[in-house]
């Protein structure tokens, strides 16, 4: 009878550590998932957003128009609710090299480079006639160990008028059902290796897509 009152309780806790566990490990996976943080809804700035995103998480914007100068440097999905024709990214005077910046650093854990990715979809990226870049990622150029990924979706890139609608160094551009229109160039890859399909380009002052080193169009 003892033998089998050990056993039984052996048998309790064993069930009761192993529920724990299952408890603590589903606990953790949820702390994993991605989150979606609304703007103005929850942060009154895409930017405010941004800075408190982790990596995976959706920046999801609500129509309207909002100010430029914005700072990627996670990888995250920055998403409008309701499409480019009611959403609106403008330059402004403080928009001083673009309206979009992407620039994901290394692994700060590690000191190690990495494999990043971004999705930037349904936007008016609008350059205001200013000398300057739509969307701009930098993230290979400044850090040669950065393998940078972005997708570029269901955009209209307009009246940047000095510069670059779409522009990217040394990394993987994906660019798919965009508007691009009234800038000095299309799109540019300098050195990356670009996908583009399904998009209406014209209206350049320079040109539609320019791929000035070897990497493939």
């Amino acid at each position: 009878k003892q033998l089998n009152y050990w056993k039984m309780n052996s048998l309790k806790k064993f069930a009761l550590t192993g529920l724990a566990a299952l408890v603590m490990g589903f606990g953790a996976a949820k702390g994993l998932e991605a989150r979606t943080l609304r703007v103005p809804s929850h942060y009154p700035t895409i930017q405010a957003a941004i800075d408190k995103a982790k990596d995976g998480d959706e920046v999801l914007v609500a129509q309207g128009r909002y100010s430029g100068g914005i700072v990627i440097d996670k990888q995250i999905v920055l998403r409008s609710e309701a499409g480019y024709s009611n959403t609106e990214l403008y330059a402004t005077e403080s928009s001083t090299y673009s309206v979009v910046y992407i620039h994901i650093p290394n692994d700060e854990s590690t000191g190690r480079g990495r494999k990043v990715e971004y999705t930037i979809d349904g936007f008016t990226i609008n350059g205001s006639g200013r000398n300057i870049t739509g969307i701009n990622d930098q993230s290979s150029f400044d850090n040669g160990s950065i393998e940078s990924n972005g997708y570029i979706l269901n955009n209209l890139v307009e009246n940047c008028k000095g510069y670059q609608g779409i522009a990217q160094v040394n990394g993987v551009l994906h660019v798919r059902n965009n508007i691009v229109r009234n800038n000095w160039a299309g799109i540019v890859g300098f050195n990356s290796l670009v996908f583009a399909d399904h998009n209406l380009i014209y209206g350049q002052g320079g040109a539609g897509i320019i791929k000035p080193m070897p990497n493939g169009l």
